[in-house]
């Protein structure tokens, strides 16, 4: 297909983009300190509607523990 591409348009040229985030480094590494484990628990639930009863219940446990540390982890 990108064969079929450059042959009738020429060379594919790169789009210059600049990535969004709505939080930085630190947010990240504190979400994946707390939630790495209760949310890998919860992915080893075989029933879909308990591993999502447990990954709601992963998610708020996280928030809850970070709603001090990280404002916008009380919604």
């Amino acid at each position: 297909m990108v064969e079929a591409y450059v042959a009738a348009r020429g060379p594919v040229q790169p789009i210059e983009y600049t990535t969004l985030s709505d939080y930085g480094d630190d947010v990240w590494e504190r979400v994946e300190a707390v939630g790495t484990s209760p949310v890998s628990s919860a992915n080893t639930i075989t029933a879909k509607a308990e591993r999502n009863a447990a990954l709601d219940a992963a998610t708020a446990g996280i928030r809850a523990e970070l709603a001090t540390e990280i404002p916008r982890a009380r919604r």
